[in-house]
């Protein structure tokens, strides 16, 4: 049976709609757009490991909208974001949440979290919270918005977070969202003397370490169904009793990927004791780490060689300070 796509531009713009997805979202797309330029979604990153991804949602089905779709509709992404956009109300179900200090949004339209994806949204909340406003959107239909003074609503905002990340069936992102001094939306990673530092340090690195997991695996296995060469690392965490989380990925030498990380362990996966662990800045100094693939999200490097380790500053991963 046909489904019932519209068949002009005019009438499809319509019925684009913004939703929020990390960079492996929606399953086995990526992997797809492989091997198929029609297969490409139509998607622009808003924040590292966090995409704004374009759906047709009509009464009979709602799906993602790709280059395939763009080409029927002789149309281009730029035009599919910014009608998408357009059709999102930008205040429906606004409320303050459960802690004093933070709010939610009920828009009970199935698109809670896409209104972090307006411009100007996330900003307008400067006057609503003590701090910069920041944000979390730990699944499709949450989202919680609150400020970055480090009191018990900010507290609250990052554990809630985390754990309905965790739980959630349809994960989007554990980690904070805030605004720079233009208003343009980037990662909040708080002054190593702030209270949460680590929690939210912690709260990047599980998100990050979701998007390469699911990765991997099917990645890996198209690397050597296409006799590419390259080795995939795979991106690891290592949580301090301090609560401190750093993220490491293991290199034996070679034609590699790795994913960005804190620390390069100079040795085969799974061999943490004894072996080398350099700063990731350390590896792109020293001309080891080039820039990242251009095709690949999550972001991954490609490297070459093996350093001598004694010319590195190796550090121990177990009270390694990430910045």
């Amino acid at each position: 049976m046909d489904l019932p796509i519209p068949d002009s531009w005019p009438e499809a713009a319509r019925h684009l709609l913004p939703v929020l997805r990390g960079p492996t979202s929606p399953a086995n797309a990526w992997e797809a757009a492989l091997d198929n330029a029609e297969a490409v979604l139509v998607r622009e990153p808003l924040t590292p490991f966090l995409d704004v991804v374009v759906v047709l949602d009509l009464p009979e089905l709602r799906l993602f909208v790709n280059q395939g779709h763009l080409d029927r509709w002789e149309a281009t992404p730029e035009a599919a974001l910014g009608a998408a956009r357009e059709n999102l109300p930008p205040a429906t179900g606004l409320a303050p949440w459960e802690i004093d200090g933070v709010w939610t949004l009920d828009a009970r339209d199935g698109y809670a979290s896409s209104r972090l994806a307006l411009p100007g949204w996330l900003a307008a909340f400067r006057d609503r919270v003590r701090g910069e406003p920041v944000a979390v959107i730990p699944d499709a239909d949450t989202i919680l918005v609150g400020g970055t003074d480090g009191g018990l609503p900010t507290e609250a905002l990052v554990t809630e977070a985390f754990n309905r990340f965790h739980a959630a069936g349809t994960p989007v992102s554990p980690g904070p969202v805030t605004i720079d001094d233009n208003g343009r939306l980037i990662a909040w990673n708080p002054p190593l003397d702030h209270p949460l530092v680590h929690r939210v340090q912690a709260c990047h690195r599980y998100g990050a370490g979701y998007e390469y997991r699911r990765q991997q695996d099917p990645f890996a296995q198209w690397l050597v169904d296409h006799d590419v060469p390259d080795l995939l690392a795979p991106y690891s965490l290592l949580r301090h009793p301090s609560g401190r989380v750093v993220s490491f990925a293991c290199w034996p030498g070679g034609p590699a990927l790795l994913p960005r990380a804190d620390l390069v362990v100079l040795g085969p996966p799974g061999r943490l004791d004894g072996a080398p662990a350099v700063p990731w800045q350390a590896m792109i100094a020293a001309g080891h780490i080039g820039e990242p693939e251009p095709t690949l999200s999550p972001p991954r490097y490609r490297v070459t060689g093996a350093p001598d380790p004694g010319s590195l500053p190796a550090v121990d991963p177990r009270s390694y300070q990430p910045h």
